[in-house]
């Protein structure tokens, strides 16, 4: 356990770094796109790390049932069926995790004035706002974050 803690501890450390990464930075400068990388990078990975866990987690879940049956247990433990069924929405979590940190329409970041790097002249590309409008979080976005995100979780 102290193993996966140690990645648990890694994989918040890279979430909220990347997260906290443009807190306050100005899309029109020029090295924004540097830090939107960045904060991608660190939040994708802290996200993985969360899914590769929670992957193995199953796997845990299941061979321990198995073994129990192999030595002649006639019920699953509740624990391990509540562990089974609590790993549904965990997983759901951590796949929506992975996309919102890597894919930009799930993003925090995809607001208004925000700059897109292209290899191809000009340099920029001005992207509209998807996820905010003049009065917050889009109704789309919320519905998103509040099911994949919020509910998820909370449900675990």
């Amino acid at each position: 356990m102290v193993i996966i803690h140690s990645f648990l501890i890694i994989a918040n450390t890279a979430i909220i770094t990347g997260g906290s990464y443009l807190a306050g930075a100005d899309p029109e400068k020029h090295n924004y796109q540097n830090k939107l990388r960045v904060s991608k990078i660190t939040r994708t990975a802290g996200q993985s790390i969360f899914l590769a866990i929670n992957s193995l987690l199953i796997v845990f879940i299941i061979a321990t049932i198995r073994g129990e049956r192999k030595r002649g247990a006639k019920k699953t433990h509740g624990t391990l069926l509540l562990l089974a069924i609590a790993w549904i929405p965990l997983i759901t979590r951590g796949i929506f995790g992975l996309l919102q940190a890597s894919v930009y329409d799930l993003s925090y970041y995809n607001r208004k004035f925000c700059f897109r790097m292209i290899y191809y002249n000009p340099p920029y590309e001005l992207i509209t706002a998807e996820n905010y409008s003049g009065h917050g979080m889009t109704p789309r976005f919320l519905l998103i974050e509040y099911i994949l995100g919020v509910l998820t979780e909370w449900v675990a």
